[in-house]
């Protein structure tokens, strides 16, 4: 007998809307924009330590220039997002990227430790022009309750990018490097050649963007769109995406509760512990492995290479884990990890327990960094680019005093002192990490109620 109409099972009727069908030419940009990531932040120590003989502390104050052109940024760049084209500031930010890898290139040939800084200063300006309009597009193109895997597949691109630019870059670096023994002028030149390829990567990234990417089709378009089309009006039919078309009827002009607003609050002091955390100690990682485990600088680019790439490769699958698992567990686990991985890596034997303890490091350390971008782009959808863009901000604030701090330490009391620091910095925001989350969670405009059992009737 055909059941009837309240006896049908709806669950596979209309399948659920999770990513738009231009997703995955949105983050495509990021293969080209990503090719250069590893080498950049091999040649940010190697270049400044060795080839320029910088102290710890104008270590410190090179990596902080990037965080000045941040600062500057991102405040104009959360703005805009919100109020005008996110792919125009994806195109100016993509293009900006390229140009300060001219004048890194230009400063390492003439050695020149202010010219370096500068180019770092407008890599951190164009780079904090770039990240707030396309994380709030990678939100708007995804469904909220699969977010963080939809942070995990942009993050995966960047690590394919970075795979394949690293791959160039090594061998160019290493070619050199064993062929030519001496520091000459025309070895320099070759050795640093890849900055110039990465240099347009990036203005090739931005033209391809432009032309294949439409920043008005998101979700929430899609989910009224088949609203209207559909011709049953089932409540029981594509669950997940009715709850989004009542999203978008929202006023986003309610009222700001309280409970949101103290989330903000600790969510902005974690943000900006967490980046203190991070650059308090890892500005100086590179320089601890060649100065106390492993001198050779071919080696230590084949000891750092794998973490660097091997987590943003597994992004995705760590994104749906994010996705299923309690966010503050996963915040706690997070930080308890991170704080152990440091402790071991400065009491590494050899090299090669460096780069197994590393990878796992970084493992972690993207799993954080997902479930945050998830709370982050669920706040508020009619301002996310000011969401993103202040919490960024007072990231930055954190990165800004994090290396000037871990080179005073590095100077003034030793090599450890800035890992050990960290340990301690990363298990206290474990407490404003999880007080922001409870309150968020209650108090976001994108909350994820959980689907109700459905049973089909026999």
């Amino acid at each position: 007998m055909t059941p009837s109409f309240q006896e049908k099972d709806y669950r596979d009727e209309v399948p659920p809307i999770y990513l738009t069908p231009d997703f995955d030419d949105t983050i495509k940009m990021l293969f080209w924009n990503s090719v250069g990531f590893f080498f950049f932040f091999f040649i940010l120590a190697y270049a400044t330590a060795s080839l320029m003989d910088a102290s710890g502390t104008q270590m410190g104050l090179v990596f902080s220039s990037m965080v000045f052109g941040a600062l500057i940024s991102t405040p104009l760049s959360g703005y805009l997002t919100d109020k005008s084209s996110k792919k125009r500031l994806i195109l100016i930010g993509s293009f900006g990227r390229g140009v300060s890898y001219i004048i890194l290139y230009i400063a390492i040939i003439f050695s020149s430790l202010v010219l370096f800084g500068i180019g770092i200063f407008v890599l951190g300006f164009f780079v904090n022009l770039f990240w707030p309009p396309f994380r709030a597009l990678v939100s708007e193109k995804s469904e909220k309750s699969k977010r963080s895997y939809a942070f995990g597949k942009m993050n995966g691109k960047m690590g394919l990018g970075n795979l394949f630019g690293s791959l160039i870059s090594f061998t160019i670096f290493a070619s050199t490097n064993y062929f030519m023994e001496e520091n000459t002028p025309f070895k320099m030149v070759l050795q640093y050649f890849p900055l110039l390829l990465f240099a347009a990567s990036n203005f090739y990234a931005g033209i391809k963007f432009q032309h294949n990417v439409d920043e008005h089709v998101t979700i929430d378009s899609l989910v009224q769109d088949n609203e209207q089309n559909r011709k049953s009006d089932s409540p029981l039919a594509n669950a997940q995406n009715t709850e989004n078309a009542e999203n978008v009827k929202k006023d986003p002009n309610t009222k700001t509760h309280k409970g949101l607003l103290t989330g903000l609050l600790f969510l902005a002091a974690a943000s900006f512990l967490a980046a203190v955390n991070i650059t308090i100690a890892d500005p100086f990682l590179q320089r601890y492995l060649i100065e106390f485990i492993e001198p050779n600088p071919t080696l230590v680019m084949l000891i750092l290479f794998p973490s660097g790439v091997l987590s943003m490769l597994i992004s995705p699958q760590l994104g749906k884990i994010c996705d299923r698992i309690n966010p503050s567990i996963g915040t706690a686990v997070v930080a308890i990890m991170g704080a152990l991985f440091t402790l071991l890596l400065i009491n590494s034997p050899n090299g090669w327990v460096f780069a197994g303890l590393l990878i796992l490091d970084a493992g972690f350390s993207q799993a954080g960094g997902l479930i945050s971008a998830n709370i982050t782009s669920r706040i508020s959808k009619s301002h996310r680019g000011r969401v993103f863009g202040s919490i960024s901000w007072i990231s930055r604030v954190g990165a800004l005093i994090g290396p000037i701090f871990g080179g005073f330490l590095w100077d003034n009391s030793g090599p450890r002192f800035p890992f050990i620091i960290s340990i301690f910095v990363e298990i206290l925001l474990i407490v404003p990490f999880l007080i922001a989350i409870k309150y968020l969670l209650l108090h976001m405009e994108e909350r994820i109620i959980p689907e109700p059992r459905l049973k089909k009737i026999q």
